[in-house]
């Protein structure tokens, strides 16, 4: 593509990542044609929602699935190095099938938290559910890899705020214990036996909403000391967002600042 093609390399643990999150809804010739394309590691492609009997539908969300297969193959047909991994928004899982249409990946996009459903105690009653269902999706994965395949991904996406200690005492912040009487927060305790399970961990700093300070603590505290304690830094992603895709407004120039202090010290960067 863009003439200058190359042999792609072997993956190794060591690689940066630089991916992106497509969620647009039509004219593949953004991505496909967009010369800097070529810096890209993985794509994200969301998103498919599981059922509540864990069934899985034949069609992306708000789009056709058809359209996304089509655009994976305009991009491979210029033999990019690109990994296409696709993005699972859910609750229950049991879904091993889709990797067979193409895809090098599932991405888990699991946003609950302490809410109703949880009993306000994502960790305790939704943990060891999601352990189960990344361990059998592992399994899974590994069982239909072919001999000369390199091992299918399964990545996890996490809010910032999963690694904040909780502090049933403070009256203005309780950390990740924290739970809204009628309202499903984003606010979880991570749960450590994911970290072994799972490729790389996605620190969705797009759900960021508390302004620049938090930023900063995020950077220079959270990531480096607290999740990096319970993960290894080379499985460690920093999502960054850009114009819709982040949920509210974010410091000036955070897309480039996080990019490259994913590829600096961490796995890498996730843009949406």
């Amino acid at each position: 593509m863009h003439n200058d093609c190359a042999e792609c390399p072997a993956d190794s643990p060591d690689d940066k990542v630089f991916a992106v999150f497509w969620e647009t809804q039509s004219n593949c010739q953004n991505l496909v044609g967009n010369p800097h394309t070529r810096f890209l590691t993985h794509i994200m492609w969301s998103f498919v929602e599981p059922g509540e009997d864990g069934t899985v539908p034949s069609e992306f969300q708000y789009w056709s699935q058809e359209h996304i297969k089509d655009c994976i193959l305009q991009l491979r047909m210029y033999e990019i190095c690109i990994h296409d991994v696709y993005t699972l928004k859910c609750d229950v899982v049991v879904v091993v099938a889709y990797v067979r249409f193409g895809f090098d990946g599932i991405d888990i996009d699991d946003e609950t938290g302490n809410m109703k459903g949880t009993h306000q105690d994502w960790l305790t009653h939704h943990g060891p559910v999601v352990v189960n269902y990344l361990q059998a999706l592992r399994d899974g994965l590994d069982a239909i890899q072919r001999p000369d395949e390199p091992r299918y991904l399964l990545t996890w996406d996490e809010f910032p705020s999963a690694w904040d200690p909780p502090d049933p005492t403070n009256e203005h912040y309780t950390g990740c214990i924290s739970f809204h009487e009628d309202y499903d927060g984003w606010h979880r305790c991570y749960e450590p036996r994911i970290s072994a399970l799972v490729d790389m961990v996605n620190v969705m700093f797009y759900n960021i909403d508390s302004g620049d300070w938090v930023y900063e603590l995020v950077l220079k505290d959270t990531l480096p000391v607290k999740a990096a304690a319970v993960i290894p830094k080379n499985k460690i992603v920093v999502g960054a967002c850009s114009g819709q895709g982040c949920v509210s407004d974010q410091p000036i120039g955070q897309e480039v600042y996080n990019a490259g202090n994913g590829s600096a010290f961490y796995r890498g960067s996730n843009v949406r």
